[in-house]
């Protein structure tokens, strides 16, 4: 009952908020808060801002709220703070002698990445789908493939999997690329090909492009084929 009332003063609030009456609608969303909505609380964390130490211990408050009330969203806000808050981890090495003071720095520096990762983990598995996005593309890039558990690509492209069940187009269009490509999956470019034809019917111009260039050159068991690649460049409404 009390998740149904918070849910009805932050919809009031949004309401509010769109018909440009912010004082009472900051109202609404005082009581959705006191409720733990967690939608609200997000909100209210955004609003708070962390400006100043009084501002970010208020911030930190809200989303540590939102989170144990299940909220994705801030579990990806609470990972984008960890860079920004002291690293510690320092006191792991105490009792480790001979410890070169070079591993030590290496550690402490990478520290805040893996709270950032491990915080979008938990955003991903609560359903938010950008945070699926955030991961794979984190997981693509060489320099943090020390967050891999095994395989970095494999995890990227089952990042993306699961962004794309959610239906988030980016996570889409980067698991249409990894399928045509053979990157951390079997390639299978006629997946691929209805990914990007899914997209590109919903106005996705980078999926588009996709499609003319499978078409213009042709793929392994697709033959090339100039009308369906004019077809797509069209639809992007660019000029070559």
């Amino acid at each position: 009952m009390s998740f149904e009332k918070g849910k009805e003063e932050y919809d009031r609030f949004c309401e509010l908020t769109e018909k440009g009456k912010a004082v009472e609608a900051l109202e609404f969303l005082d009581r959705a808060c006191m409720l733990d909505n967690k939608e609200a609380l997000v909100a209210k964390a955004k609003l708070t801002g962390f400006d100043d130490e009084e501002s970010l211990s208020e911030y930190r408050r809200l989303l540590e709220r939102a989170c144990e009330a299940g909220s994705g969203e801030a579990w990806a806000m609470k990972g984008d703070l960890q860079l920004l808050l002291p690293a510690g981890g320092e006191e792991i090495f105490e009792l480790q002698d001979g410890v070169a003071e070079e591993k030590k720095k290496e550690f402490v520096s990478k520290l805040p990445y893996v709270r950032k990762f491990d915080c979008y983990a938990k955003a991903a598995e609560l359903g938010f789908s950008d945070a699926c996005l955030f991961l794979g593309e984190m997981l693509q890039k060489p320099e943090y493939s020390f967050l891999a558990e095994r395989d970095a690509k494999k995890e990227a492209a089952a990042y993306y999997a699961r962004g794309a069940e959610g239906g988030n187009p980016e996570c889409i269009l980067r698991l249409a690329e990894c399928l045509e490509e053979g990157i951390g999956v079997d390639k299978d470019v006629t997946k691929a090909i209805t990914l990007y034809k899914e997209l590109a019917d919903k106005g996705n111009k980078n999926a588009m492009l996709h499609l003319c260039e499978i078409y213009s050159e042709g793929r392994e068991g697709v033959e090339p084929d100039k009308n369906e690649a004019m077809k797509y460049i069209f639809m992007t409404g660019l000029s070559f």
